[in-house]
């Protein structure tokens, strides 16, 4: 099957799109953030190559150009950004601040939990920049000695959940302000969530979500190596 999967061109790219565009499809018509497509897309192709035996390295090699799209697409956030500048000039402080605090917690809950769990150093490093893209935080792992494709899972299960949880979230905490949505969901679940979540709920949340991407990114950059020794 793979010898036969690999000689398709483009097998890995044609069905991830394919599925994506079908779980989207569902999403619009049930209109609930709840049915995330990035989320049901990863598991019906792991349930995919379960079922018809596909090894991970047949898929990816015929979906590798997925992995060229990330870039392109986490900078073309920074179009809303770009629209709100105005916006992002009144409020720099608080961005900063909000971001900062965000980062902060979400590294130090990290700590807490590996510390009660008493898990492996090596699991420590790779969860601990769960909450920057994938480029930043898987590379930040390798560089502190954690496992990248621990730390692939941990921020892609991150930016899942930020997205599926974002609306209700903000009706539940009475968060209203979209600065304070858009900041929250970029710093917290990073690309996705505000791909996902910030850019549905306006394009004042996309914007911020964008500008808390990037500095979240630089946060934990100079954060991280800080907080590493300490378990």
């Amino acid at each position: 099957m793979n010898e036969l999967l690999t000689s398709v061109p483009m097998f890995g790219l044609t069905v991830s799109l394919l599925v994506y565009w079908f779980f989207l499809t569902l999403q619009k018509r049930v209109n609930t953030p709840l049915l995330n497509p990035t989320f049901f897309a990863s598991v019906a192709i792991i349930i995919f190559l379960m079922v018809f035996h596909v090894d991970l390295e047949t898929y990816d090699q015929t979906a590798s150009v997925l992995n060229l799209l990330i870039g392109p697409a986490t900078v073309s956030l920074a179009i809303p950004l770009y629209r709100q500048i105005r916006l992002l000039k009144e409020n720099w402080l608080a961005v900063l601040m909000a971001v900062l605090a965000g980062s902060l917690t979400s590294m130090g809950g990290v700590l807490l939990l590996c510390k009660l769990l008493q898990v492996p150093q090596e699991l420590y490093w790779s969860m601990l920049p769960k909450s920057t893209t994938t480029a930043i935080g898987m590379a930040m792992a390798q560089e502190l000695g954690g496992l990248e494709a621990v730390a692939a899972a941990a921020i892609s299960f991150t930016g899942v959940t930020g997205a599926m949880l974002a609306r209700t979230l903000a009706k539940v905490f009475r968060i209203t302000d979209p600065v304070a949505q858009g900041l929250a969901l970029g710093t917290a679940s990073h690309v996705i969530g505000t791909s996902a979540g910030a850019t549905e709920l306006g394009e004042i949340q996309g914007a911020m979500g964008s500008l808390a991407i990037v500095t979240a990114g630089i946060i934990t950059v100079i954060a991280a190596p800080l907080l590493a020794p300490l378990l």
